[in-house]
């Protein structure tokens, strides 16, 4: 709370809230009414002829001045402190008329001009209305009760009261002009934050809108990408991968022979490429069809891939053709032995619906290095090790051997 009067006037001009400006305005009050009460009570106490009459009424006064002095400190509404002031301005007003206007005469009117001045002040008009209805009661006491009382009126009074009718009468319009002026400010600043807020709500159903819709745009698009990867994923497939037996194809196969081939620049690599035709397929489709064919395939992959260590590579790269690539360094007698329990355990009867079919594979095996250092040639010596075993009988292992390619 500002201690000085110029100090509260300066928060009333600079601030724009309208319960601050309304609590300075009532910190004024409380100043004025101290001072009033204080000065009351002590020129009653030494003019008053009868000393019970005049301690009793200087003790109220000093009461109502505890009640300014304390006023500033209550922990209560703005709206509530006006009140309570205005009540305490009003109760001066009639406790003066009542009790000493044997001293002050009309003169009271001059405390009533002065309240209706404080209360012009003020930006609210709260206290005028309460000061307003305790005239008017003063009004109609003085009229049956005051008014035949003698009492001599000197040019003092009469001075006096016409100046501060002249006063009110000119700092009225002077007092409306500045609250308006105030209040127009204030009014035109929260006008402007209704108009902002407005603004900001908009913008933010906006932002909101518009979130909602990327967030639509993000899902939709986050589900074309997830179509678009399963496309993808679906495409490689297709490409490395044979549609009938879900073994790598052709292409899967060249790729990893070009990869060990590739590490073996920097280190020992060697490798088996198997090449392995069924014997008789085309026999198969002809008497029992293209789709016991394609059954007899799938059953003839998965027969292989549960015979190949989990470390070799199986692949199917044409109509009854497969590809092995044993990606272990085996003796020549180890990987015999590994495609002979292969070859036993293929010629056992594939069982097909109804039908029972009995057939053979002929292996054709060519060794990295030593029968090529490329994938063509490792490649095109395989399949001469294979097409070897067929015209030997079908039913057996061939490795590479120079008079093969002779």
């Amino acid at each position: 709370m500002p201690r000085t009067i110029p100090g509260i006037i300066k928060i009333i001009n600079e601030s724009n809230d309208m319960d601050t400006i309304e609590t300075m305005e009532n910190y004024i009050g409380c100043y004025y009414g101290v001072l009033i009460l204080l000065i009351g009570a002590i020129v009653n106490f030494m003019l008053h002829h009868e000393l019970k009459s005049s301690v009793l009424d200087s003790v109220f006064m000093l009461l109502l001045c505890s009640c300014f002095v304390i006023t500033p400190y209550l922990k209560l509404k703005t709206r509530i402190i006006t009140h309570w002031i205005s009540v305490l301005f009003s109760v001066v007003l009639i406790f003066v008329t009542v009790r000493i206007y044997d001293y002050m005469g009309p003169a009271i009117w001059t405390v009533a001009f002065l309240n209706i001045i404080i209360s012009s002040i003020r930006t609210t008009r709260v206290m005028l209305n309460y000061v307003t209805v305790s005239i008017l009661f003063v009004s109609i006491y003085y009229s049956l009760v005051l008014s035949r009382i003698p009492f001599e009126y000197g040019t003092e009074y009469y001075a006096t009261q016409i100046f501060l009718i002249a006063f009110i009468v000119v700092i009225t319009p002077f007092l409306h002009l500045i609250n308006r002026t105030h209040y127009n400010r204030v009014n035109h600043m929260y006008m402007t934050e209704v108009k902002q807020r407005v603004e900001l709500e908009k913008m933010y159903h906006d932002i909101a809108a518009t979130h909602a819709e990327l967030r639509l745009k993000y899902d939709e698009l986050n589900e074309k990408n997830k179509e678009l990867k399963r496309n993808e994923e679906k495409l490689y497939h297709m490409a490395h991968y044979d549609l009938i037996t879900e073994l790598p194809n052709r292409k899967t196969i060249m790729d990893r022979i070009h990869e060990l081939i590739e590490e073996s620049k920097t280190k020992a690599v060697y490798f088996y490429m198997v090449f392995i035709d069924i014997d008789s397929f085309k026999k198969i489709n002809d008497t029992m069809g293209h789709h016991v064919g394609d059954l007899f395939i799938k059953q003839a992959a998965d027969r292989f891939k549960k015979n190949i260590d989990k470390e070799d590579l199986i692949g199917r790269i044409g109509g009854d053709e497969f590809a092995l690539v044993i990606q272990r360094n085996l003796r020549r007698e180890e990987a015999l032995f590994y495609l002979d329990r292969i070859r036993m355990e293929f010629i056992k009867p594939f069982i097909i619906g109804d039908n029972k079919i009995n057939t053979s594979a002929s292996f054709g095996v060519a060794a990295f290095p030593a029968d090529g250092v490329n994938h063509s040639e490792l490649v095109k010596n395989a399949d001469a090790a294979m097409y070897k075993a067929k015209e030997l009988g079908k039913n057996n292992i061939q490795f590479f051997t120079d008079s093969m390619e002779k």
